[in-house]
């Protein structure tokens, strides 16, 4: 899912790069890399040197912090890249 989404926002990179819509493009790839790979580098941690698999817990408020550091990334990335001719 990952390696395809990449090759995916690639495409779009390539296919955008003289238009308007470059940076939504950038800012999309960006606050979607985040988004998903929050999760799975959390899940890794929260299962490192475990026993008893029962006993892990992913809080909650994990989710918002991920939607919230997915759309700072977004925004970031919105804010960082260039207006105008490449």
């Amino acid at each position: 899912m990952l390696v395809g989404l990449g090759l995916l926002f690639t495409v779009l990179a390539l296919v955008t790069k003289e238009s308007s819509k470059s940076r939504l493009t950038a800012a999309v790839g960006a606050g979607t890399a985040v988004t998903l790979g929050y999760p799975l580098v959390l899940t890794v941690l929260v299962n490192t040197d475990v026993q008893n698999p029962a006993e892990v817990q992913l809080p909650m408020w994990h989710v918002a912090v991920l939607l919230l550091a997915g759309v700072a990334t977004g925004g970031l990335t919105w804010w960082t890249t260039r207006r105008g001719e490449a």
